[in-house]
């Protein structure tokens, strides 16, 4: 029974097992043809699939869908002598902003970071990672006061931040 609703386009599959290098639930096998399959699995998570689509996202040829997933509607790859600069200027250039437009910021742009969150990488891809979202200011404003007066309810009784101290608070 194939759970992950696991396809292979068997016209574009090379047999080059990187798919079947990457899976960690260790599922994935070549068969007599040389092309990927699927093992049955009682269960996902551990000794199953893993839900993580690393085997769609090595694919060089795209030829592997899961779970509804198919390759040509996926982000491609980027070039590692493309990535590899823009990281480094990423990281070299990473600040702290603490002075906002006063504005709400756009939908759109809210929205794509939330689509572009939904792919971050998380703890053997269990998917147990939850986001907060305020997308007023007014409300920011409101929760930003509650966590301040809390903050300086704790301080007036000698509680304080981990890493902080009452002379660095």
């Amino acid at each position: 029974m194939n759970r992950a609703n696991f396809l292979v386009d068997t016209s574009k599959c090379v047999g080059c097992r990187k798919c079947v290098r990457v899976c960690p639930g260790g599922i994935l096998s070549l068969n007599q043809e040389k092309q990927v399959q699927i093992a049955n699995f009682k269960e996902f998570g551990g000794n199953g699939c893993w839900k993580c689509e690393h085997c769609l996202a090595v694919c060089p040829m795209g030829a592997i869908s899961i779970f509804g997933h198919k390759p040509e509607n996926s982000l491609p790859s980027v070039d590692y002598e493309t990535a590899a600069p823009a990281m480094d200027a990423l990281i070299t250039n990473w600040h702290s902003c603490r002075r906002y437009q006063d504005k709400n910021v756009d939908a759109s742009i809210i929205s794509n970071m939330l689509n572009l969150l939904s792919n971050a990488p998380n703890g053997g891809n269990k998917q147990q990672v939850e986001y907060t979202l305020i997308d007023d200011k007014v409300q920011m404003n409101y929760f930003r006061q509650l966590a301040y007066s809390r903050m300086e309810e704790l301080a007036a009784q000698g509680i304080y931040p981990k890493g902080f101290s009452k002379e660095a608070y």
